[in-house]
């Protein structure tokens, strides 16, 4: 059977439904924000007009001795911006004391928001949000730049990392004002920030030296003395990189444009997505541990990734020794991009990373892969996770 006939036979049963409400008994909106970031934006030597012209970008870059012939990423200029991201808060009603306690989620590559609040028949399983408002806190879920309903600038020159990181800034610093018009009336006391793949480490970099972020970068609000964030949550994380080669190669990119006009024909040909819903699910799912019906709909529904963030990742000193608050890793057993596909002894030198965390907890028995929200044992991660916000926050 075709991937077409799939995707006809499960779609009545797997549509989205545009709804902003996770669940009853919430109070939940969504916003348009402005933040402005002052940041150092990278010349990237590259130019991606056509799906051959991407091929060659995917061989370059995975090729043995890429590190050796495969410079793309030239000088910097600093430049202050201004974009507009969408996001939704959440928080429970009645409001508890741990409303004052909000998750800020940042998503990886080739997903928006919906990656934490998924809406289907039957996805209540797959709801991170929704578990988060049952377990009586706040959460705060955004489009990152390039993605959803956030702004899609150029791909190469504009979405990278470095605004990403200042963009999380700023949207953190915004819910901890006191009367912040994005909360609900809620007071934020709290923040813990929960990271996805290549969110994980754009929600590191910021807590990992807020000093040096706020010396590097200049956001809206100003920085104050407030620490950005109370703790870390990273999935789709090992903090190794020997792998990621397989997801860039393996997912099989093309140009989103020209791959599906109908859907992304404005979009600038930096925007990629994988060639088609088998390559996507190379990199984030596991057998038998998922519905196949649920890796559709999650193709179907994806985003359009920016080139040009993964190639400035490197630019950042990150350094998970200075991290100095609780950080706990929560992980797919069978992870490609993180693990290679087995993470078994892979996580044993996970917790070694964070020596400047006061607590560090490694959660990688559940059986699923990258996109780990998705598998059956995704619940299971989920009260992982509000367990160790409960006990550490």
């Amino acid at each position: 059977m075709s991937l077409a006939s799939l995707l006809a036979l499960s779609l009545p049963l797997l549509s989205a439904v545009a709804a902003t409400k996770p669940g009853s008994g919430h109070l939940c909106k969504d916003f348009r924000i402005p933040v402005n970031v002052t940041v150092p934006y990278y010349d990237l030597n590259l130019s991606i007009e056509t799906n051959w012209d991407l091929v060659d970008y995917i061989f370059n870059s995975t090729r043995r001795d890429s590190r050796e012939v495969f410079h793309p990423v030239g000088a910097s200029q600093t430049a202050t911006t201004a974009y507009t991201i969408g996001a939704t808060f959440c928080t429970p009603s009645p409001r508890k004391n741990s409303s004052e306690t909000v998750l800020i989620l940042t998503h990886g590559s080739m997903v928006d928001r919906s990656y934490w609040n998924p809406v289907f028949p039957g996805s209540e399983r797959y709801n991170f949000v929704q578990h988060v408002l049952d377990a009586g806190y706040s959460v705060f879920f955004y489009d990152r730049l390039g993605s959803g309903n956030s702004d899609r600038p150029s791909p190469i020159t504009h979405v990278q990392f470095a605004p990403q990181v200042a963009i999380l800034e700023s949207l953190t610093r915004l819910l901890q004002r006191p009367n912040s018009p994005y909360t609900l009336n809620t007071t934020i006391r709290k923040v813990v920030h929960v990271g996805h793949s290549f969110g994980a480490f754009i929600a590191a970099a910021l807590l990992a030296a807020p000093t040096q972020t706020q010396t590097q970068i200049q956001q809206t609000p100003p920085p104050s003395q407030t620490p950005p964030g109370n703790a870390l949550v990273l999935t789709g994380f090992s903090g190794r990189f020997e792998w990621i080669s397989l997801f860039v190669s393996g997912g099989q990119a093309r140009v989103a444009a020209l791959q599906n006009p109908k859907k992304w024909a404005p979009l600038p040909h930096g925007y990629l997505v994988p060639a088609d819903a088998y390559s996507a699910a190379y990199g984030g799912f596991k057998s038998p541990f998922f519905d196949r019906r649920v890796a559709e709909w999650l193709y179907e529904n994806q985003s359009p990734y920016a080139i040009g963030e993964s190639l400035t990742a490197g630019t950042w000193p990150l350094d998970f020794g200075l991290l100095n608050v609780p950080v706990q890793v929560v992980q797919g057993r069978h992870d490609l991009t993180a693990c290679g596909g087995n993470c078994d002894g892979v996580l044993d030198s996970t917790a070694a990373l964070f020596t400047g965390s006061p607590k560090v907890v490694v959660n990688g028995d559940f059986q699923g892969g990258h996109n780990l929200n998705f598998h059956y044992d995704g619940k299971k991660s989920f009260y992982a996770i509000t367990k160790f916000v409960k006990e550490t926050v």
